[in-house]
């Protein structure tokens, strides 16, 4: 059995696909980003224009990092972003991000739980 590095996910945006390199650090913390942010807008008692404007900016910069600056011009032609479309992508991407790292880790341990090594 050989192996090989493989961290790239192939992912399909309106019938075009695109793909999001998961070996790298930029892409990593992205991710990482991404999540604490929705964490933080989610838990905030009240929201106001800016924190919604700062977020769509945190959402337009996780997409641009995942499948690059042009595939996100690409997606985007036009300069009037609606929100629920960027966060309906972000939930997409983030979805298929990890869906993408539990099969890989499947493939090299089927098993559930670890086994005691003696």
């Amino acid at each position: 059995m050989a192996f090989y590095f493989n961290n790239k996910l192939s992912v399909d945006i309106e019938n075009k696909q695109y793909t999001i390199d998961l070996s790298t650090n930029k892409v990593m913390n992205s991710v990482r980003e991404i999540k604490e942010k929705s964490l933080q807008i989610a838990n905030k008692k009240d929201i106001v224009e800016t924190d919604i404007e700062n977020y769509t900016e945190s959402m337009k910069r996780f997409i641009k990092e995942a499948i690059g600056e042009a595939s996100y011009l690409d997606i985007f032609t036009n300069d009037e972003f609606i929100f629920e479309d960027i966060a309906a992508l972000v939930q997409f991407l983030l979805v298929e991000i990890e869906k993408f790292k539990k099969e890989k880790l499947e493939k090299f341990n089927p098993n559930k739980t670890p086994k005691k090594i003696n």
